[in-house]
């Protein structure tokens, strides 16, 4: 493969670099802070504060499938800085910012200054690191790890191995997967990559094995315990062909372009049609990034390595996810910096040899920053791509319940969400898979458990049947109901527990 060697800043970033970055850093923080406390806490989100704002113990137990590196520093920065959405989320900003730095620093490295530039622009104004960075969970956290070992990788290769970038590379790979169980795909594909790099010298092919096996035997652990609590899962999703394409629309241009909630997947035939515009730009600016590329006469290491990060690991985890794991796209936000590069590369990397080169560039350079930009104005404004609203619905229940009426969450999983927002203790009843059991086999038993001088809020979300709205709904008196239809929406239900 021919090498492309690109404009590298050394180590380190100089001052000339610092003067490239402040500016794309600024933008970025801008972004990243504006409304971060507007909507409510999801309920992953209400999840990261239920593992992490209490007690050590709980943070390094929290997830059974996940490791805990997440919850653990959450932990330690509420701990400093409070539990308001605001407070949660921005532990993810800062992540999220060093982001914007090393995509700017890898794509200079790869290709040169230039494509560094744009690379780091479309970094900093990304819907879909955007979105992240304003969320309490470990995606950001993830693809700054992830990122900081390809650039160190790029680096220990560069210098035939040397020791501090491979120690860089080593901590920073076992740090990602201390963060997420994805990172297992993006240190395969490292590993792939440098490997064939030095397969051929075999003193520098030694010490890269002797690097993997050292991450691999300090990850083991916690791999096997992973493994062993997702056995059984798979992908039980609707529409799962449709995920894999999504994932990389969502890559390039955010989830805010086309609706993608409840409301928007139960009707996808109508949701394709009324986005059909946008559906067909986003694919006019990816194929026409495919073609920029696919006209250099060779494939380079620096756009092999692009592909090798950015599209092996989706692909990887789409097909294992039909057996062990389930497949979001947001779980690959690690590799939106490399498509970044390769549409940054297409766009700004090397000399226009035709008229019709130029316009090709522009022409995607241009749709790109529209589909952005449209992006954009839909996640800062538009409701329909909002989250869970669950500060409006714990203090709509708090407002109206009385002292004697219960709550029941189906499923009980969802009752994190609302005990944030809770101001008050309340009576409440939890949904798991032994009452769902019990309520099939006997519903008058389960409706003489409820209380007889009060109402029932049934509250729904998440869920996969009506198996307890309909037992309810046989016995007791439906007075009112509300439907908060954002993301996966939220379903009141308020009964009379005296039987008709």
């Amino acid at each position: 493969m021919e090498r492309t060697s690109g404009d590298d800043p050394g180590p380190w970033p100089r001052r000339a670099v610092w003067r490239d970055l402040l500016p794309l850093l600024a933008l970025g923080s801008l972004l990243r802070i504006y409304r971060i406390g507007h909507q409510s806490l999801w309920l992953d989100e209400a999840y990261s504060w239920w593992f992490s704002a209490f007690d050590v113990h709980r943070a390094l137990a929290a997830e059974r499938t996940n490791p805990p590196l997440y919850y653990l520093a959450l932990h330690f920065w509420t701990s400093v800085f409070g539990t308001s959405e605001s407070a949660l989320r921005t532990m993810s900003v800062l992540p999220s910012l060093a982001v914007i730095g090393l995509t700017y620093l890898l794509a200079r490295r790869l290709f040169d200054r230039k494509v560094g530039l744009v690379a780091g622009l479309y970094a900093s104004v990304s819907p879909f690191q955007i979105a992240y960075a304003q969320e309490a969970r470990a995606f950001a956290l993830l693809c700054c790890f992830v990122l900081l070992a390809a650039w160190s990788l790029q680096r220990a290769l560069a210098t035939r191995g040397e020791p501090r970038y491979l120690v860089t590379y080593g901590l920073s790979a076992i740090a990602a997967l201390c963060t997420h169980f994805i990172a297992v795909f993006y240190i395969f594909g490292q590993a792939l990559f440098a490997l064939a790099h030095v397969r051929k010298e075999k003193p520098l092919l030694l010490r890269w094995l002797f690097t993997y096996v050292v991450i691999g035997a300090l990850f083991l652990p916690l791999l096997i315990g992973m493994l062993s609590a997702a056995r059984g899962g798979g992908q039980v999703r609707r529409h799962p062909v449709l995920k894999l394409p999504q994932a990389f629309f969502s890559l390039l241009f955010g989830d805010s372009l086309i609706p993608t909630g409840e409301v928007a997947i139960q009707n996808i035939g109508a949701t394709l049609s009324a986005n059909m515009h946008w559906l067909l730009a986003g694919v006019a600016v990816a194929a026409m990034v495919v073609a920029i590329l696919l006209t250099r006469r060779r494939a380079t290491d620096s756009v092999v390595f692009c592909l090798v990060l950015g599209v092996l690991p989706v692909l990887l985890s789409f097909l294992v996810s039909f057996k062990v794991v389930h497949f979001d796209r947001r779980y690959h936000i690690a590799s939106s910096p490399f498509v970044y590069v390769m549409v940054a590369a297409a766009i700004a990397h090397g000399a226009a040899f035709s008229t019709w080169d130029r316009i090709a560039k522009f022409t995607t350079g241009a749709l790109l920053a529209i589909l952005l930009a449209v992006s954009l104005r839909h996640y800062y404004f538009d409701p329909r791509f909002g989250k869970e609203p669950w500060r409006q619905v714990t203090r709509d229940i708090q407002a109206a319940k009385g002292p004697h009426d219960v709550v029941v969450f189906d499923p009980g999983y969802i009752y994190p969400s609302f005990d944030y927002y809770a101001r008050s203790p309340t009576n409440r009843m939890l949904i798991g898979r032994a009452q769902r059991a019990a309520i099939a086999r006997n519903v008058r038993a389960f409706i003489s458990k409820l209380p007889s001088d009060g109402e029932v809020w049934l509250v729904r979300s998440h869920y996969d049947d009506d198996l307890v709205l309909g037992a309810i709904a046989r016995y007791l008196k439906l007075e009112r109901e509300f439907h908060y239809r954002i993301d996966k929406g939220i379903d009141v239900y308020v009964f009379r527990t005296i039987p008709t």
